[in-house]
């Protein structure tokens, strides 16, 4: 069972109990930690380029209620190594709906085709066309020019993100830090962000930081989870179980 790493004691309990009799025995794995398993590539361990996920990486979840920023250096995280921030995919929609209304005020769209827009449209950095969007509004289409608006919700995922990276950064032994900012790895819905990763790699680099590399894991990006969980599951010792 895949859980935040900074998942409290009483919180890892309450779930184990709430599973007895539902499985015969389980084990309470952090969640980034069976991303980075499912994302790592086998084929590649003895390639002394290639830098593994599970041994130094740092993974960035950004889901619907919660950007989970996690460091993952070889063993399960713990608290210390994982910020979640409370602005992920809701609040960019919630954004997006407010920035709407103020410069369209007598267009009112549900949340649902809300998000739609933001999920075909979003993006960070340079807007290269015009985003228009057309609407149902009162029976009649109407065309929304959205293209900077959504640019500029998307823009405040990417700094909070920018932030959080920095701070597990700083917590990182400096003997790690270089290996681990060349496996910076985005996954959940919000990865999808057209230019997250380039843009978030630019200001890591304006930053001062030493060769960053950053990428996305693509629309893919539920299965590894799944994979890793099925790869902890082959690898758990009998005394592993719970």
């Amino acid at each position: 069972i895949g859980l935040p790493a900074n998942a409290e004691r009483a919180a890892r309990e309450n779930l184990r109990q709430a599973v007895a009799g539902v499985f015969d025995k389980v084990i309470l794995v952090p969640e980034p930690f069976l991303a980075a398993l499912g994302y790592r590539d086998e084929a590649k361990l003895s390639d002394p380029d290639y830098v593994d996920p599970v041994s130094n990486s740092l993974f960035v979840d950004i889901g619907a209620g919660t950007t989970d920023v996690c460091m993952i250096q070889g063993y399960y995280p713990t608290g210390e190594d994982q910020i979640s921030l409370p602005f992920a995919g809701d609040k960019v929609d919630q954004m997006l709906n407010e920035a709407i209304k103020k410069n369209y005020p007598d267009v009112a769209l549900s949340m649902i085709k809300v998000r739609e827009i933001k999920e075909e449209h979003s993006y960070v950095g340079k807007l290269e066309d015009p985003i228009v969007v057309s609407v149902v509004v009162g029976g009649k289409m109407r065309k929304l020019d959205l293209g900077p608006r959504i640019g500029e919700c998307c823009t405040e995922l990417l700094v909070r993100i920018f932030e959080a990276i920095k701070i597990l950064i700083g917590r990182a032994s400096s003997d790690s830090v270089t290996e681990l900012l060349r496996n910076i790895v985005l996954t959940g819905g919000g990865n999808c962000i057209r230019n997250l990763e380039s843009e978030l790699q630019r200001m890591l680099t304006e930053e001062g930081y030493e060769s960053p590399r950053v990428t996305s894991v693509g629309q893919n990006y539920k299965e590894f989870v799944a994979r890793g969980a099925l790869k902890a599951a082959r690898q758990a010792k009998e005394t592993q179980w719970q």
